[in-house]
């Protein structure tokens, strides 16, 4: 029995796991306009935790270069996702909550990533 699972470990073992990046969490106060910019490739993925401070609306504006960044966005208060957005620029504003949270995920689109390609994004949070 010992022999199997010394085995198993060492099988495992020899796996690498990549971790993914943690979301980042945005804020938003009504202070000054919060932009972040980003560039995707192979199975990347990049997540915000977006949480307004108060209920209030929130703006958002997107772009991709080329528009081959996928983008997903989910709400706490909401099951599954809740929008997808597919022309960009593309400009949001949403009511909020207190307390909600809405996360968005950039990735990369299937046919650049079969190609190994690469995509830029950009996010404005007001």
């Amino acid at each position: 029995m010992r022999p199997i699972l010394l085995l198993v470990a060492l099988s495992l073992s020899s796996f690498s796991v990549e971790a993914r990046e943690p979301a980042t969490e945005v804020i938003v106060a009504g202070g000054p306009i919060q932009i972040f910019k980003g560039t995707l490739s192979g199975g990347d993925i990049k997540s915000f935790l977006i949480r307004p401070s108060t209920a209030r609306t929130v703006n958002l504006t997107l772009d991709s270069t080329p528009a081959d960044c996928g983008v997903e966005m989910q709400t706490s208060s909401q099951p599954g996702y809740a929008s997808e957005f597919s022309r960009f620029p593309t400009t949001r504003s949403m009511e909020s909550k207190e307390g909600e949270t809405f996360k968005l995920s950039f990735y990369l689109m299937r046919a650049e990533w079969v190609s190994r390609g690469e995509c830029s994004f950009s996010l404005s949070i007001e």
